[in-house]
């Protein structure tokens, strides 16, 4: 129904010009690469057949509609208003409310409750995600760790731009005060599979990083690997910005300015080795000559390394 509402609402394609006379032939000849269905006879109204892997919905639906066109182009109808077509025909301004009420006809008794529009639960539960990196810990390329703080609390801060929302672990929620809460419990899918469950909404929490302060809405979560996540809702609050993801800093507009929030660089190696050896400068003899077999193997072996 809406791609044959926005059918009649643009303007009508330029044509190239018949060849005849169409107002007395009397006679209407579609112009298509195939033939068009005859009409079905004896009746009044298309009866759209679906195939046996059909179900009902808007494939069916999407049917049924064809079926409408086929048979008021056979017919030499005008397809949109069903009133004889001609050249230069310009259907009336009621005919979104002829075709939508006909094709209500089409559908099946039960459609209403099928078409019935969801609960306010049930488009947050379609449109609230959060990645599987801000569950996980799972390192992820377009993300950014920051160290911050909520009401005096340390908080580890991920920014991550796979989530829809900024969230707030539970456990850092529940040390709060004075601070708004809203009863909307929602289901947040998750990236890969599964869902967590939000009770709750905190509304304008402050939070910082480093000297900037913040104030957003806030959905508690479950959130096991990082105290906060920060989603899209804050990441276009701050657009436009510029993020440079592999040296982990963005910088965005700040109280008339541009401010840059520097994040945490990748982890250094946990494993270093390191030997030290006192050397005298006077001394002719090498250096490692001093030096376990075993270095001077490793030495040995990288000699161009070590140049």
């Amino acid at each position: 129904m809406a791609l044959v509402q926005e059918e009649v609402g643009a303007p009508s394609p330029a044509r190239a010009p018949y060849k005849g006379d169409w107002a007395t032939s009397g006679k209407f000849t579609p112009r298509t690469a195939l033939p068009l269905p005859p009409p079905p006879p004896h009746v009044e109204k298309p009866q759209a057949v679906p195939a046996a892997t059909e179900t009902p919905g808007a494939a069916s639906l999407d049917t049924k509609l064809s079926a409408v066109k086929a048979y008021r182009r056979a017919l030499g109808l005008c397809y949109k208003c069903g009133e004889k077509w001609s050249k230069g025909h310009k259907c009336s301004q009621q005919v979104q409310l002829h075709l939508v009420q006909e094709l209500w006809d089409l559908l099946p008794d039960d459609a209403d409750q099928a078409l019935a529009p969801t609960t306010p639960t049930d488009a947050e539960q379609a449109f609230l995600a959060i990645s599987l990196s801000a569950v996980t810990r799972t390192p992820a390329p377009r993300t950014v760790r920051f160290s911050g703080s909520i009401q005096g609390h340390p908080i580890n801060i991920l920014l991550d731009s796979g989530s829809s929302s900024s969230f707030l672990g539970a456990a850092v929620a529940a040390r709060l005060q004075d601070v708004a809460v809203q009863a909307t419990p929602c289901t947040v899918r998750i990236a890969g599979g599964g869902s967590l469950h939000s009770p709750s909404t905190l509304l304008r929490v402050p939070w910082s990083i480093g000297q900037y302060s913040f104030t957003s809405d806030l959905r508690v979560l479950p959130l096991a690997a990082f105290d906060m996540i920060v989603g899209m809702d804050w990441l276009e609050s701050f657009s436009p910005m510029h993020v440079h993801w592999k040296h982990k800093w963005l910088s965005i507009p700040y109280e008339g300015h541009s401010v840059i929030l520097q994040g945490e660089l990748a982890d250094s190696p946990t494993e270093l080795l390191f030997q030290v050896c006192t050397v005298d400068h006077q001394s002719d003899a090498s250096v490692t000559d001093r030096l376990p077999v075993e270095v001077q193997a490793l030495l040995e072996q990288f000699n161009d390394l070590f140049q």
